[in-house]
């Protein structure tokens, strides 16, 4: 387990395609002050995601492009730490790194510089029909395989400076355990992807609540219909949006529960069953008996 002084921030941490940006939206329309739902390409009440190429080179002083991987990671911690360190408040920063430690054996997000977790769970069979279509391509059996990857990494390139540094993170059940079993229990707060569809208001002050933050369920309310999915879309049909990958038709695509049911083969389901069985079955979205639940 994790073993340090608290920090000053929050990590909205989860595998690809769980809800992240979603969640982030929320947050910038609960505390922004305007009347009408935040511009999606400026949430300036989070942070931005922990693998900022540039704030890493900004808070190290060195260009991170002339860096191997190695001495990137040997950095990481102390990075982070800066970073909470010269927080005047606690910050939300969205992160889809893998709770894991350098060579040295220190964690690359260390709890020196962590206030709470909340994590972000979602199906894996809608992460991969999602994550798919995010990747530019339909092609399900290519990310299945990348979803039981242990030697996963994003932004790992060598042909081209990303604007992220790599991110670890192995295949969906490394990810998920990698959390919810190295981070203290008094730290996170493990949220589903479909109980955040299903029971909105509730699910969501829950995670505003084990946040510190300080608003009614009727501004939890109001700050979810800013967050619609049909806005989303409109605005990024208007203004397009940042995040989106240039291979994507469009970011924000359905955020369905079960829609992996329009695009999966039985195999293809099976599949991804058998390889992430255990935690499907803890998360309630198959039953012991093999009975899919979501």
């Amino acid at each position: 387990m994790l073993q340090a002084e608290a920090g000053k921030i929050i990590w909205l941490a989860s595998y690809p395609k769980s809800g992240n940006t979603w969640l982030r939206i929320f947050l910038n329309n609960l505390m922004s002050k305007n009347e009408e739902p935040v511009y999606i390409n400026m949430l300036t009440e989070t942070g931005s995601i922990s693998s900022s190429r540039h704030l890493f080179d900004e808070l190290v002083g060195v260009d991170s492009s002339d860096m191997r991987a190695e001495e990137i990671d040997y950095y990481l911690p102390r990075v982070h730490e800066l970073r909470s360190s010269q927080l005047d408040e606690i910050q939300f920063v969205k992160t889809h790194d893998a709770l894991t430690k350098n060579q040295d054996g220190n964690w690359l997000i260390p709890l020196s510089a962590t206030y709470k977790v909340i994590y972000l769970i979602r199906n894996p069979l809608d992460v991969c029909v999602s994550y798919a279509y995010h990747s530019g391509h339909d092609k399900f059996d290519i990310t299945i395989q990348h979803m039981s990857s242990a030697n996963l990494t994003l932004a790992k390139s060598k042909k081209k400076v990303n604007l992220q540094i790599h991110q670890y993170m192995g295949s969906w059940t490394d990810h998920v355990l990698s959390w919810t079993e190295n981070m203290l229990d008094e730290k996170i707060h493990v949220v589903r992807y479909e109980d955040m569809k299903k029971d909105s208001v509730e699910t969501f002050y829950k995670i505003v609540k084990f946040s510190g933050l300080d608003y009614t369920k009727e501004e939890v309310a109001e700050a979810l219909d800013k967050s619609k999915i049909e806005k989303l879309q409109k605005q990024e049909d208007e203004y397009g949006f940042n995040e989106k990958t240039h291979r994507a038709k469009r970011f924000f695509r359905k955020g369905v529960v079960g829609s992996w049911r329009d695009d999966l083969s039985e195999d293809q389901a099976q599949r991804i069953i058998d390889q992430h069985r255990p935690l499907m079955e803890k998360y309630n979205y198959i039953s012991p008996d093999g009975q899919l639940l979501v």
